[in-house]
């Protein structure tokens, strides 16, 4: 029989090198290696003599020196190998879950969730963070902008919208989307976003702009650029070339009233300019709403104003007052207005009216509106 039954082994004992196993009869842990189990052997033969005799009385043979990797079999499940077709396949979705998700790389170190992939899977081998993040994700871009590209050079055509922000960090960033038709069905795929330093001028954008283009090979596929009405935008996607910019019959017609034998002017060439090869610009017909909107806000009623100042008024304070969002627990959140969303300063209004008058009369209304009752909004709103 073997001498190792007497021990209590690691769930995850190695099938190499050195294993530390507690003997069942004593506080005792004893080192053995996968190759030899000698040590087990003599701990029952000079600290358990009885139980030695008895389990060789029984077996009738000697005990045997059983092979660690052999005995743990039956204790703990063997693992996929890494290249198993279901440990990447698992793999794979774990890396969408996580980039998909934006989720922490720790996560695959938590106890609790290294629980729950066992209970699904316990053949399943979790990736290490530092494997997660130096190799996987960088694996997991790679095969989207492959696909993307691949998706690209199919396209007849494609049309793209970009944008240029700043998050509350004040850093900038530059994202561009691409849209086409494909099999009869419109597609967008998010081309490119990424840090924007450095100064936000049209020469900076342009060159990102450019970069991102040449990374997917499409600057010949391109036939409309969508941007906001900035002036940095307009600016760097003015296709317009010097010489250029007037039509071929005005060339034609001031050339024809030039005394011949001036010099100074250039004469103008005729030249079969492909202008339909250029991206056309267009400007974003929701931000020009907004502007449009704006404008007229300044010309508005004094007491539209007054009704949208102090709906703004209430929506901070309730914002920053913890005893007021007690108040209006329960009750929808109020929406601030925005200065780049044309519709927000109604949605905001709205969003006030919403809530019960009554939990409103309890606001510390004389701070926020100067005496001025809820009934005000329901009449002039």
């Amino acid at each position: 029989m073997s001498a190792l039954k007497h021990f209590v082994f690691p769930d995850h004992a190695p099938n190499s090198g050195t294993v530390k196993a507690k003997c069942k009869y004593c506080p005792t842990y004893i080192s053995g290696n996968a190759k030899t189990t000698s040590n087990f052997v003599t701990h029952l033969k000079r600290k358990h003599r009885d139980i030695f005799i008895q389990s060789k009385s029984e077996d009738g043979t000697q005990i045997s020196q059983t092979n660690i990797s052999n005995f743990t079999k039956s204790t703990s499940v063997s693992k996929y190998s890494a290249n198993d077709a279901s440990q990447m396949q698992i793999t794979d979705a774990l890396v969408s879950f996580v980039a998909g998700n934006l989720t922490t790389l720790s996560v695959v170190e938590s106890p609790e969730f290294n629980a729950f992939v066992e209970s699904l899977n316990p053949k399943y081998q979790l990736p290490s963070r530092k494997h997660l993040s130096s190799k996987l994700l960088y694996q997991k871009a790679s095969n989207i902008q492959s696909n993307i590209k691949e998706k690209l050079h199919s396209a007849e055509s494609v049309c793209l919208t970009i944008n240029l922000w700043s998050n509350r960090q004040m850093k900038g960033f530059l994202g561009i989307t691409g849209h086409f038709i494909l099999d009869w069905c419109m597609k967008s795929i998010m081309v490119s976003c990424k840090r924007f330093k450095g100064k936000h001028c049209a020469e900076n954008i342009r060159q990102e702009y450019e970069e991102a283009v040449a990374c997917y090979n499409i600057a010949d596929k391109i036939t409309n650029i969508i941007t906001d009405n900035a002036s940095n935008m307009t600016k760097a996607f003015d296709f317009s070339l010097p010489g250029y910019t007037c039509n071929h019959e005005e060339i034609n017609s001031k050339s024809d009233s030039e005394d011949e034998n001036d010099e100074s002017e250039l004469e103008p060439i005729k030249l079969d300019f492909p202008e339909d090869d250029l991206p056309k610009h267009g400007r974003c017909y929701a931000h020009t709403l907004q502007l449009v909107v704006r404008d007229g806000l300044k010309d508005a009623s004094p007491h539209l104003k007054t009704v949208i100042s102090k709906a703004s008024n209430i929506v901070r304070y309730v914002r920053k007052s913890i005893n007021a969002s007690d108040i209006l627990e329960g009750e929808k959140r109020l929406q601030a207005d925005n200065t780049t969303r044309w519709n927000s300063q109604i949605t905001m209004i709205c969003s006030v009216l919403e809530v019960s008058e009554e939990k409103l009369n309890k606001l510390d209304t004389i701070k926020v509106t100067g005496y001025m009752s809820v009934n005000y909004y329901k009449n002039y709103a």
